[in-house]
């Protein structure tokens, strides 16, 4: 039977050590198992002789150091056993391997963002250089109000000679009232003189229901009513008509270019 000489716990015979305490285990006789020994290197015995403080090479006579020059000194060259650097455990290869490999793709990730960076300024430089180079058309504006008066007056005295010339049948002033440009002019007074031959304008008025201005041009819609005496007809006739008017600006007048009939 063994027993611990600290912890007084028994234990079977082929234990060596003491599981709470580690101390080596005693028979009841009082024999005591033999210990092992590490196996130390054997130190020699030092010398008193001389030695270089800088190499450390010990010599047994002399002044100076053959290796680097410096002097002598006299006395014991303490020598200390070789110690060994402890090699790395895998542990701790396996963390520094573990952090180099984690640190590598961040080189990629900023030359990536670099790329990204220099793509999106040249897209936005790019972009800013269309804007600038397209010509900036403003949207045509209304006159001011006191411009606005004077072309509305314009406009109704060019319906009130159409009125006129209806009335008095003068060719003439009716035709002065269209553009140079108006669609098949020579039609439209050849039809106005036929129907002057069918009928007489009692009466003939007007109502500008809406206008609009932009720049040169002008869209008007004109109500006329009229009381028309067809010849060979007892009784007048009263007729109301819608017409959508275009105008256009020739000079300081306006002229129709266009007309067809509202609805």
């Amino acid at each position: 039977m063994l027993v611990c000489p600290k912890c007084n716990i028994e234990y079977d015979e082929g234990k060596q050590f003491c599981r709470k305490c580690g101390s080596f285990l005693l028979s009841e006789e009082g024999s005591t198992f033999e210990i092992p020994l590490v196996e130390l290197t054997e130190l020699k015995k030092p010398e008193e002789n001389f030695f270089c403080p800088t190499c450390q090479t010990s010599y047994q006579k002399g002044k100076y150091c053959r290796q680097c020059g410096s002097l002598l000194v006299h006395g014991i060259l303490s020598q200390t056993p070789t110690v060994r650097p402890i090699g790395k455990s895998p542990i701790q290869k396996f963390s520094k391997e573990l952090l180099k490999s984690s640190l590598r793709p961040f080189p990629l990730l900023s030359a990536v963002a670099i790329i990204v960076l220099i793509v999106s300024g040249g897209f936005f430089l790019w972009q800013r250089h269309n804007q600038t180079s397209q010509p900036i058309t403003s949207p045509p504006q209304s006159p001011p109000p006191s411009i606005e008066i004077e072309e509305n007056e314009k406009i109704e005295s060019l319906f009130e000679k159409i009125r006129q010339a209806n009335l008095n049948k003068n060719i003439d002033l009716f035709m002065s009232c269209y553009s140079i440009d108006f669609k098949d002019r020579g039609k439209k007074e050849n039809d106005t003189l036929q129907s002057w031959k069918k009928f007489n304008y009692l009466d003939l008025a007007y109502h500008l229901k809406e206008r609009t201005i932009s720049g040169e041009m002008a869209n008007v819609r004109v109500e006329w009513q009229m009381k028309v005496d067809q010849k060979g007809s007892k009784q007048p006739e009263d007729i109301k008509t819608i017409l959508d008017v275009v105008l256009k600006r020739e000079g300081e007048l306006w002229k129709i270019i266009e007309t067809k009939s509202g609805t």
